[in-house]
């Protein structure tokens, strides 16, 4: 129930025709976070496409609190979250073509608890309607693949 509900809020409050009357995400902590898009699509010049991450911040009692959005840029976009914040990313990525034959959005979310000094990588891949996403923590011997959760602990799934 906790997960549909961080989810569901997520996603109604990040919807890309709305970003723009949602509140920024400020922005202004450290950067610890570096998410890296790479779009791919076939659709050619007369289609369009783009990314945004919501940031949420989960309290003890699972609820979350909307902080904003950031867009996204094609390659590098590094984005500071709060030291030992339970943080829902939700990154939203949206495609359409101008002839109308084709458009979408699709979600996908994450939960990082930044650690002191720590620093992660969130690989994010679209390619022909497919996404994918990947969390890694950078260590001193290169990149530590971390499994993908959608709840911290303590808050049930269902």
């Amino acid at each position: 129930m906790y997960i549909r509900s961080l989810i569901g809020i997520t996603a109604g409050a990040l919807l890309v025709g709305c970003a723009a009357s949602l509140p920024r995400y400020p922005n202004d902590r450290p950067k610890n976070v570096t998410i890296n898009l790479h779009f791919e699509s076939s659709g050619g010049f007369l289609s369009s496409s783009e990314a945004f991450a919501g940031v949420n911040d989960i309290a003890k009692d699972c609820s979350t609190k909307y902080k904003g959005w950031v867009k996204l840029d094609e390659g590098k976009n590094d984005v500071g979250l709060a030291i030992g914040q339970p943080t829902m990313l939700v990154v939203e990525l949206s495609h359409s073509s101008w002839l109308g034959n084709s458009s979408g959005s699709m979600q996908r979310g994450v939960v990082i608890t930044p650690k002191p000094g720590a620093h992660y990588l969130l690989d994010v891949n679209y390619a022909d309607a497919m996404y994918d996403i990947r969390l890694y923590q950078m260590t001193r011997n290169g990149k530590k693949r971390l499994k993908r959760v959608n709840a911290p602990p303590g808050c049930k799934k269902g």
